[in-house]
């Protein structure tokens, strides 16, 4: 009888990676969880960095921990390796592929000068689209500018610039390569046909990174070689186990929730929180702003962010949860779950209060920061946490509607996913807010889970995508909108969280000197 393939991913992310095991059915196997005990660290205020040997480290160990639970059989049973990573962390390294310096991590908010000038005929084609402020603030971020200015002998040797999971696919197979589905952040790449920009070239003066600088990427799915003999040795996994080209976490997370050319969309309450469809053409989500490559092969995803997203909730809970953290340490239940509870004790549309999560500004909205509107003597903390939660789900609503106007789909449900989407009582109040239905995958686990149907459609396991999200993914729980609660939230929504941004704009630019 010949042995039932299995999948293993690899979900490197921004607070734990998790090496998982998955069978046809979409049902882990096997799972080893690596939580980190700092996910970087700060040498200045609004720094975050990260040894990538911190990553390794956690990769050998999860994948250690993974085939410990397996049997000899099922190991042989592994079809290939396929890693879901964390987006816009770029590793610096030399001639002989030796690190440089610590990775700057994607919430790093260190800026450069960028005291060089655009070139003139440059400068006029982005004044006249109305792009200039954005294209200067990207320069800004990018983070081999900020070497230049800052880390001239870093950037003299700078000799290969790739992405965390190109990092990790070498680590693994001494092979140098990195995914077309993984190409994300502050380098110069051409979504719509999976290339480099080239130097000089309009669009690579908004992240001006030498494309000699960056590795050749390959199709999603395609081999990036065979794990080395001293990975087989170090984890126990089967020597000559292949590794393909996955895909960033948000891409493999939304293949991994079934979202595929439909009419339905993921909305992912994570760190960052998003909102995104497959389509099979390439439409940019906001104007100027592109389309990411999909995990599914000759797509794309059109996506719209919420920078500090969820975080928000970690943020609530360390400036105003204490009773929450007591009580966690006391029962070992998890402070989100704990705060589950504040949702019982206030009405949706929190007695009028509307908060805007710009935490963090947006790529097209450089000068937004957060607000809070509607305060009165009555409100509590137990209203500010459910105005965080209406708050995020209206800039996603906002998000997903204008995203359903470019790409001419009108999506009729949304499948929800990321840490929050554990919170059934979440997920209730985006399905109020967005007044669809919802649904919910029976795995928390949707990024890994995208990553094992990119191994299993490479195998050749399943002749199509549909067929492997027909076998693999399973909605499990569904949620439906409570209708007086959406016509509340509707109202809100409409007369006044669409007006907050356009009123307060000139408010926030003079405020910060903009």
């Amino acid at each position: 009888m010949s042995r039932s393939p299995l999948a293993l991913s690899i979900d490197c992310g921004t607070q734990s990676l998790r090496a998982i095991v998955f069978n046809t059915d979409g049902e882990p196997v096997a799972t080893e969880a690596v939580r980190y005990d700092e996910p970087y660290y700060s040498q200045k205020n609004g720094w975050a960095e990260q040894d990538p040997e911190f990553w390794w480290d956690a990769a050998v160990r999860g994948l250690s921990g993974v085939s410990e639970q397996l049997s000899d059989e099922q190991r042989q049973s592994l079809v290939s390796i396929c890693i879901s990573c964390l987006r816009d962390t770029y590793i610096c390294l030399d001639d002989k592929k030796r690190i440089l310096r610590p990775a700057i991590v994607w919430p790093d908010q260190r800026v450069a000068k960028d005291r060089k000038k655009i070139p003139l005929h440059q400068a006029a084609i982005f004044a006249m689209v109305g792009m200039t402020e954005v294209i200067r603030q990207q320069r800004k971020v990018t983070r081999t500018v900020w070497l230049e200015e800052n880390e001239p002998g870093t950037f003299r040797n700078l000799a290969h610039y790739v992405s965390l999971e190109c990092w990790l696919n070498y680590k693994l197979t001494g092979n140098l390569i990195d995914s077309k589905a993984n190409l994300c952040g502050h380098i110069p790449v051409n979504y719509k046909n999976g290339t480099y920009r080239r130097k000089g070239s309009l669009m690579w003066a908004a992240t001006p990174v030498d494309p000699a600088l960056l590795p050749p990427a390959v199709e999603v799915g395609e081999t990036i070689g065979t794990i080395t003999d001293a990975v087989a040795q170090k984890t126990g996994l089967p020597k000559g186990l292949k590794v393909v080209a996955g895909a960033t976490d948000k891409a493999c997370e939304t293949l991994g929730c079934g979202v595929l050319e439909s009419d339905l969309a993921s909305v992912s309450f994570g760190t960052t929180a998003t909102v995104e469809i497959t389509t099979d053409r390439y439409v940019e989500p906001q104007r100027f702003l592109p389309a990411y490559i999909s995990a599914v092969r000759g797509h794309w995803n059109p996506e719209v962010q919420i920078y500090r997203g969820y975080w928000m909730v970690r943020w609530f809970a360390e400036q105003f949860g204490q009773a929450e953290k007591i009580e966690s340490r006391k029962t070992g239940i998890p402070v989100e779950q704990l705060l589950d509870r504040l949702l019982e004790q206030t009405p949706p549309g929190c007695d009028g209060m509307v908060l805007q999560p710009y935490w963090c500004p947006g790529l097209k909205q450089l000068e937004a920061h957060g607000s809070i509107i509607g305060l009165s003597d009555y409100h509590t903390r137990a209203h500010l946490y459910r105005a965080i939660l209406e708050g995020i789900n209206y800039e996603l609503l906002q998000s997903l509607e204008g995203i359903s106007a470019r790409s001419h789909k009108k999506i009729q449900a949304i499948c929800l996913c990321g840490g929050g989407s554990r919170s059934d009582g979440i997920c209730q109040l985006a399905c109020d807010v967005f007044g669809l239905p919802a649904y919910r995958c029976h795995t928390a686990e949707t990024s890994a889970l995208g990553a094992a149907i990119i191994s299993f459609m490479a195998c050749g396991q399943f002749a199509s995508y549909e067929d492997a999200v027909r076998s693999m993914v399973h909605y499990t729980t569904s949620f439906l909108p409570d209708e007086d609660n959406h016509r509340l939230y509707r109202r809100t929504y409409e007369s006044v969280y669409k007006n907050l941004y356009p009123a307060l704009r000139p408010v926030y630019r003079r405020s910060f000197g903009l």
